[in-house]
């Protein structure tokens, strides 16, 4: 979650955060926009639950078979 998303991307690819820097470098698939941080707290919370796993996973492999 973040309001200036190339920033973000640049510091995690940059190896600036811990829990993701064995993991770098990252590629921008998907951005969600919310009119608030609450809103957009309820969708990452949603992401992290079983189903919603299953629901990004799908949007990673559409975008992958889409390249």
């Amino acid at each position: 979650m973040s309001s200036n998303v190339s920033r973000r991307i640049e510091v995690h690819n940059n190896e600036n955060v811990n829990s993701t820097k064995h993991y770098a470098p990252f590629k921008l698939i998907l951005v969600e926009e919310f009119p608030d941080r609450i809103s957009a707290r309820r969708r990452e919370k949603y992401y992290k639950t079983g189903f919603g796993k299953k629901v990004w996973m799908k949007k990673v492999n559409d975008h992958k078979n889409k390249s």
